[in-house]
């Protein structure tokens, strides 16, 4: 090979290699600009989700709020509710003793005046 061929084949490469080294360096550039869309994305991404927190946080809140709301009406009708339930149960004792004490005069009743009529009879016979 002589030096004016070997020239031309250096050129030839120095050109290739240069050409390549354009292109590997627009994608470098290229993949440059997708790193910084995936990091803006990811950005938009972290935005969304603490908006998306602070939304969901204010929901819970205002659920806590108004169960705690609920839970304060329970609880205050639950002492009523007893009371209640204390006078009905003393209502139906007072009742039952009442009938009760009807039904035992009334036994007491029956019983005396069967008393007579067999004392009647055993008189008589």
């Amino acid at each position: 090979m002589t030096d004016d061929e070997l020239k031309q084949l250096f050129d030839v490469m120095r050109l290739e290699n240069t050409a390549a080294h354009a292109e590997t360096r627009k994608e470098v550039v290229a993949m440059r600009q997708e790193i910084v869309e995936v990091r803006q994305d990811n950005a938009a991404m972290r935005q969304e989700n603490v908006a998306a927190h602070e939304e969901t946080r204010r929901h819970f809140d205002v659920a806590v709020e108004g169960m705690k709301h609920e839970i304060g009406i329970i609880a205050e009708k639950v002492p009523r509710l007893d009371e209640k339930l204390d006078r009905r149960t003393d209502e139906l004792e007072e009742k039952m003793d009442r009938r009760f004490a009807d039904t035992e005069a009334l036994i007491e009743y029956s019983h005396k005046k069967l008393e007579r009529r067999v004392a009647v009879l055993e008189e008589s016979s």
